[in-house]
């Protein structure tokens, strides 16, 4: 996982939704979770806390944890592969380069993830169609997965709307910020 994005300030507020995507996670009715809202808002801190949690707390839950995020994905360069694929061909980087697990594509991606328990984060997919996202989620058999995204994907997941921060919250994270700014 990346460093949180919140090391200097820890991590402000969000109980409800923590207490809530730990339940969903724990849940093994739901698989698909969505953490949904306007940039800005926490959607991947909110994520990055909760599994850092689990790794913390070694959880018994998930053998895996994977994170990776479409913010920074070069979705013009197209050479002889398709949107779909070239749009999922960093995700198969990274589990090459995280895992050590050298794979031609992303079937056998999916193989390698799904042979245990694993929790895959996608991080900004609303650069993604719901239909590639669903294609994608529907290749796996064991993992359970969360997404950020400024849009829900519909009736299909589970998810939490992000909203603003409450008053006492904001203020403390603007003190907090301001004390390290001097």
């Amino acid at each position: 996982l990346p460093e949180p994005q919140h090391n200097e300030t820890k991590f402000i507020g969000r109980k409800d939704e923590i207490k809530k995507l730990n339940k969903y996670l724990e849940s093994n009715r739901i698989n698909l979770i969505s953490i949904c809202g306007p940039g800005g808002l926490g959607k991947t801190a909110l994520a990055l806390e909760v599994c850092s949690n689990l790794i913390s707390e070694e959880n018994d839950i998930f053998d895996r944890i994977v994170y990776f995020t479409f913010k920074n994905e070069d979705l013009l360069d197209t050479k002889n592969i398709s949107k779909y694929e070239k749009k999922f061909s960093g995700f198969i980087q990274m589990v090459d380069e995280e895992f050590d697990y050298q794979c031609e594509d992303l079937s056998e991606v999916v193989e390698f993830l799904d042979e245990k328990k694993t929790l895959i984060i996608l991080d900004n997919t609303e650069i993604l169609s719901k239909d590639e996202i669903l294609e994608f989620y529907y290749q796996f058999d064991n993992a359970k997965f969360i997404l950020t995204s400024r849009v829900g994907l519909g009736e299909v997941e589970t998810r939490i709307n992000l909203k603003e921060l409450k008053k006492e919250e904001s203020l403390f994270l603007f003190r907090t910020l301001a004390e390290i700014e001097g």
